[in-house]
């Protein structure tokens, strides 16, 4: 299609995309087989327009090999409805291979749903509260997962591409203490953030609710507020 990795997308169709969630743009995006969508975006500081035909494109979301040592690697690079599935088929033949440890490469990982991430969390984290979402009028949603056997250490790499789903699970891991994070600051470079050692600042964003942010502290998304609380199990980010 004309579109390369560190592209911005600013405008599908020409409806403006800057201030839109993952989940908004890929709608627009998204329609019927055969037709085409123009996309711009910001370039290497210059705006350039691609035009796109619409296909059905089945591309894995998850994928692994066994590196020396016995160290696991999963990548995974969206969260989509299908990416559940594949990630536990590809974790479970990790473990057939004799895994002892793991990384999970969410670089490049634009995000996708909560249920999809809360999911995959829910088979890798002790039981308890992954985190809830709290809106500006005290209304809370919570994500919770029934707990794993999972016992395996936990190395996790993100970039500035991390960003939403992949904030939310990279940070649940770090809390429940299963694993660190590492690389450079996630997408959430709009906000003040942290070096990722220390894990307070790792931010996150819900496709309908805008910023969430670790324990509790709340931050501005336009004229709305949303806080990402710490739950007694899971940990949360």
């Amino acid at each position: 299609a004309g579109l390369r990795a560190g592209d911005i997308i600013c405008a599908v169709n020409g409806k403006d995309t800057l201030t839109m969630e993952t989940a908004e743009v890929a709608s627009l995006v998204k329609g019927e087989e055969g037709t085409d969508v123009e996309i711009k975006v910001m370039r290497d500081g210059q705006y350039v327009t691609v035009t796109a035909t619409r296909a059905t494109i089945n591309v894995p979301t998850v994928t692994s090999k066994m590196l020396p040592d016995n160290i696991g690697y999963i990548q995974i690079t969206e969260f989509d409805d299908v990416t559940p599935a594949q990630f536990e088929e590809n974790l479970a033949q990790m473990k057939k291979e004799g895994m002892t440890s793991l990384i999970l490469d969410l670089r490049n990982n634009p995000g996708g749903t909560v249920t999809a991430v809360t999911q995959i969390a829910s088979g890798i984290l002790p039981e308890g509260l992954v985190f809830y979402m709290e809106d500006k009028d005290g209304r809370k949603d919570e994500y919770k997962c029934p707990g794993a056997d999972f016992e395996y250490p936990v190395a996790v790499l993100v970039n500035e591409y991390s960003a939403s789903a992949a904030e939310i699970l990279a940070g649940a891991i770090q809390d429940a203490g299963i694993g660190k994070l590492i690389g450079t600051q996630t997408y959430r470079k709009r906000h003040r953030t942290e070096p990722l050692s220390s894990g307070r600042r790792l931010g996150a964003q819900d496709h309908d609710r805008g910023l969430l942010h670790p324990r509790g502290t709340q931050y501005p998304q336009g004229r709305n507020r949303t806080r990402l609380h710490r739950g007694a199990g899971c940990g949360k980010i």
